[in-house]
């Protein structure tokens, strides 16, 4: 506004007089952060993404970034009719998904998802998933502000003990920056109540400040998702003959024995090879890192015997990782110039030595891959198909070979349900808004839960009066597929917080509010400013209320919004430049319990 008392030169000058409250922009409400082990983590522009948040939009981009999945091994028995020649297929051994997001994303993209986040890490060359891998990959989420649910398909691959802290580290993130919600996932290994009580949720904190930011789904999914068995590049598969037999007889089985042995032998092999490349890459990327610091201490060192300016040097070049403490602990410049050169040293041997491990393990791979394919060529040679790799019988029985890839496409992927929830939500968010309860809603690529759901059962899931953690459930209905049949969050008990959009709800108005406020940090703390924000905060909530968010046939019955000197502040707090406001809100809740009263009625005539 143009200050009068300033004007000194004669002319005509034009004053702008804002007329209108400032508004407050909506912020998104449905990016979940996916934790979790990836095929790779690279960008040609950004480097090495291992646990750094990804931000994308599709699943193509998902696969330039981080990869697909690795080949999942099946065994098929075969038996062979000799009377009619026809083939018998049966699965030896369903498939084990040791990592699954690969396969989370295509549900979550599936289901109405779009815009996410993902941390990879590590590699699939991981023995199984760890919780500290996957606690440090949700750490660096605290840095990323629009992350607003959190999940991991992966920690599926824990014990119950791991999920639990796994749920807990997400729960208490969640409290502490009070702007993201909780996915939990419920292991369909618990076929009861009490069962879920005993391995879910005795295993997570019962602290409600924390929970209300959270909800569980169960049980799995069956989906519509084929396993990863074929590489496109060559055409290979780890689609293989269990048995061979004809009219239930093994067709040769002293060949069929060698054959599976020579193959466990690759498996182990192959494994221990996994195992040791993973461990060389992690030991070369150590070395690459402190050699990074140690030639930034060298040339700040040239420069400048400041103790304070070579640290500043050596924390730039740690990417924001800690420093070791031997280099972050050193008091000068000679210490620190020994530690780095100690440290890198030791981390160069460590992956010499990993790299003579790992090509030494790449030898007997060779080795043990040999003794296979000569067993594999035995086995055709006597006409025993045992343990042998479909792609082996594109010549030698095209029928067969065509046969068992139909019936390996068949198997089905079974998936922790989150994923297939962060979609719901995302959906619901675009459709409706963040405040309709994400239930009653049916699943995409997704062929039947796991577990049969009975009504009772479903109700003591529901409402769990000893501890008073709802589990939502996830049922098939006759007619009307696979559908979200629960809305509570973990504190499905409490009054406030018993429902996940009224809770998620509040978050985004805060979170909206919270960010159109921050332009009056630092305003003259009187009426003029109290105004402006009342205004601003209740044109926001009326149009929430207009979109059918809150409840009440006037705004005045749907929210308010008080400040104030003797109303929401002291003149204490005025004096020490406090701006309190207090916004009260009657979210609409879902009708979860529609009760329909029938009675007789007498005859009138």
């Amino acid at each position: 506004m143009l200050n009068l008392s300033q004007l000194k030169t004669p002319g005509v000058y034009i004053d702008e007089v804002p007329k209108f409250p400032p508004s407050i922009a909506a912020v998104d409400t449905a990016i979940p952060a996916f934790v979790g082990y990836t095929e790779k983590a690279t960008d040609k522009v950004a480097g090495d993404l291992l646990k750094k948040p990804k931000r994308i939009t599709s699943l193509l981009e998902y696969e330039k970034y981080f990869g697909t999945t690795p080949l999942v091994p099946m065994n098929i028995d075969v038996n062979l009719d000799t009377a009619s020649g026809n083939f018998g297929l049966t699965l030896a051994q369903v498939p084990e998904l040791k990592f699954r997001l690969y396969y989370a994303m295509q549900l979550f993209f599936a289901n109405g998802g779009g815009l996410c986040y993902v941390v990879s890490v590590g590699n699939h060359q991981a023995s199984n998933p760890s919780f500290a891998n996957l606690e440090a990959g949700l750490k660096e989420l605290e840095k990323v502000d629009e992350v607003t649910l959190l999940l991991s398909p992966d920690a599926a691959g824990l014990d119950d003990e791991g999920n639990g802290d796994w749920v807990d580290a997400c729960l208490d993130q969640c409290r502490n920056l009070q702007d993201r919600f909780t996915i939990a996932d419920v292991s369909d290994k618990n076929t009861d109540d009490a069962s879920v009580t005993a391995n879910f949720r005795g295993k997570i904190k019962d602290d409600i400040e924390s929970i209300k930011y959270g909800a569980a789904y169960y049980p799995y999914l069956e989906t519509s998702l084929s396993f990863n068995t074929l590489n496109p590049a060559d055409g290979s598969t780890k689609v293989r003959v269990g048995t061979y037999t004809e009219d239930g007889v093994v067709n040769n089985a002293a060949v069929a024995n060698a054959t599976e042995d020579a193959y466990q032998d690759y498996e182990s092999s192959l494994l221990a090879f996994e195992s040791l490349q993973g461990a060389y890459e992690n030991k070369k990327q150590e070395a690459e890192w402190l050699e990074k610091i140690k030639k930034a201490i060298d040339a700040a060192s040239a420069l400048s015997s400041d103790i304070n300016i070579i640290k500043s040097a050596a924390t730039k070049a740690a990417d924001g990782k800690a420093l070791p403490a031997t280099i972050s602990g050193a008091v000068d410049k000679a210490a620190i110039i020994s530690a780095a050169d100690a440290a890198s040293n030791t981390a160069n041997t460590a992956a010499s030595d990993a790299l003579d491990d790992k090509n030494d393990a790449e030898t007997d791979l060779g080795s043990k891959e040999s003794d296979l394919n000569d067993a594999v060529n035995a086995a055709i040679a006597a006409e025993n198909i045992s343990f042998v790799t479909i792609d082996k019988l594109k010549t030698t029985n095209n029928g067969l070979y065509n046969q068992l890839l139909d019936f390996a496409n068949k198997q089905r992927v079974v998936l922790p349900p989150s994923s297939a929830i962060a979609g719901i939500y995302a959906q619901v968010d675009a459709t409706r808004g963040v405040w309709k309860a994400p239930a009653n809603i049916g699943l995409s690529r997704v062929i039947r839960p796991t577990v049969d759901i009975t009504h009772l059962f479903n109700g003591e899931l529901n409402v769990n009066p000893s501890t008073g953690k709802s589990v939502n459930v996830i049922r098939s209905f006759t007619g009307k597929g696979t559908l979200v049949w629960g809305a509570r969050t973990l504190a499905g008990n409490d009054n406030e917080w018993r429902y996940v959009n009224v809770r998620r709800f509040f978050i985004f108005v805060e979170e909206s509010t919270k960010k159109g406020t921050e332009r009056f940090v630092f305003e003259p703390n009187d009426a003029n400013t109290w105004i402006k924000v009342k205004a601003m905060i209740e044109n926001f909530l009326i149009l929430q209320w207009r979109a059918g968010a809150l409840q009440g046939a006037k705004p005045e019955h749907a929210f308010y919004v008080k400040v104030g000197l003797n109303e929401t502040m002291s003149p204490d707090d005025i004096l020490n430049g406090r701006l309190i406001v207090e916004i009260g809100m009657a979210v609409v809740r879902p009708a979860e319990f529609i009760v329909l009263r029938f009675m007789h009625k007498l005859p009138e005539s």
